[in-house]
């Protein structure tokens, strides 16, 4: 994600400065699909301070306003880290909670670039992105993630070889996310009880265990498959509920540890559907 403006290089940090002359070249939007903030960077976020200087840290945060120039409201943030001079944070998404202010009416969307300095956390730039109708703290405009009402079979089991591709479509509260947020990860499974997940971060192996649970899916009792992957950091999972409505697809639910780099970790719960290959 740091580059130089025209190539990707190493990162050697010589000095520190604490005044980072930032720059967008590009174009950097948000999405909030509750309870999840994205911010994506399509360019770059440049420091033009000179070369061989450090920021101190970068971080995004989107603010929610009832006017331009009224008290704000943080939604959530994100740490890019430290920049050097003649570097950038480029052609990036990033994901964070989200923490809707429980308001109703026409609000301001703010992007704040900060810089953490000696004298605290200052405003380096600020992206103005218009208004969100918004009632009770949910966005008017937001669009739901229908269930597929498809009936849950008994689950099939998992076999050496298979790959099971996940495909991300709503959050927690069946928030649905737009297009180009619905990741796909794939779990590869290899020998028991080793796997490999394959997604937007990555792959990496895991350990896994596989049995069959009573739950529920649209309001009725149901028996589904939970898929609990352990990943080589012992606080890093993911649960992942199989609900099969065919012999090789259906509708999962997944909680898993998140680990942004540079940031919290936190708990996130999505919905999508999945195919086994």
């Amino acid at each position: 994600m740091k580059t130089l403006f025209a190539a990707l290089v190493m990162l050697f940090c010589l000095s520190r400065m604490d005044a980072a002359i930032l720059n967008l070249n590009g174009d950097l939007t948000w999405n909030v699909t509750e309870p999840r903030l994205t911010f994506q960077m399509d360019g770059g976020l440049q420091n033009n301070s000179p070369a061989g200087t450090v920021s101190g840290t970068i971080k995004l945060v989107l603010w929610a306003s009832q006017t331009p120039s009224s008290t704000r409201s943080m939604v959530g943030e994100y740490s890019l880290g430290q920049i050097s001079g003649g570097y950038q944070f480029s052609n990036f998404t990033v994901s964070a909670p989200s923490d809707v202010p429980t308001v109703t009416g026409d609000y301001y969307f703010t992007i704040a670039v900060l810089e953490f300095t000696t004298a605290g956390w200052v405003n380096r730039l600020l992206v103005e992105t218009g208004t969100k109708k918004l009632s009770a703290g949910n966005f008017v405009a937001q669009l739901k993630w229908p269930q597929p009402t498809a009936k849950v079979i008994a689950p099939m089991p998992l076999l050496s070889g298979q790959k099971l591709k996940l495909t991300l479509r709503a959050s927690e509260y069946l928030n649905r996310f737009p297009a180009d947020l619905q990741s796909l990860s794939t779990v590869t499974i290899d020998s028991a009880p080793k796997a490999t997940v394959k997604d937007p971060n990555g792959k990496n192996s895991a350990t896994y265990s596989y049995k069959t649970t009573n739950t529920r899916y649209n309001g009725k009792k149901v028996q589904a498959a939970n898929l609990k992957l352990q990943y080589s950091n012992a606080s890093d999972y993911a649960t992942v509920t199989l609900y099969f409505q065919s012999l090789k697809s259906g509708t999962f639910k997944s909680i898993a540890k998140v680990y942004p780099s540079g940031n919290p970790a936190y708990t996130e719960t999505t919905w999508g559907t999945f195919t086994i290959q």
